[in-house]
């Protein structure tokens, strides 16, 4: 019971931590004032024996599309992220940001074993 406390609790710290780092300055600071509407949702993706937490950022850009961050932290070995930008699989780094795309989705696999669902 305490062991699934402490995990909790770490889960939930790393999340702020990440939460942290997007909402703060870094890549794609120079985007300009953000307006309010900006959005948040941080989650941990599991693919087969393994996980990875991470966080995404999103902020209407007035016509339709979206202007964004994404943010990875405790990746187990093997882990790697990929994203679907309007459709268009890419290989992730472990943060990064993305711009004038209508639907962005992140997803991660294990070398071998898989990938989980989109999110």
């Amino acid at each position: 019971m305490r062991n699934a406390l402490r995990k909790k609790a770490l889960t939930l710290t790393t999340g702020l931590v990440l939460a942290g780092s997007l909402l703060a300055g870094g890549p794609g600071a120079a985007h300009g004032e953000e307006p309010s509407t900006r959005a948040l949702s941080c989650t941990t993706l599991h693919p087969s024996s393994g996980a990875v937490n991470v966080c995404k950022s999103w902020t209407p850009n007035g016509d339709g599309t979206f202007y964004g961050k994404w943010s990875s932290s405790g990746a187990t070995a093997g882990v790697y992220l990929q994203g679907s930008l309007d459709g268009r699989v890419e290989y992730l780094n472990s943060e990064g940001i993305y711009d004038d795309i209508r639907k962005f989705l992140i997803r991660a696999c294990k070398s071998g074993a898989g990938c989980t669902a989109w999110w």
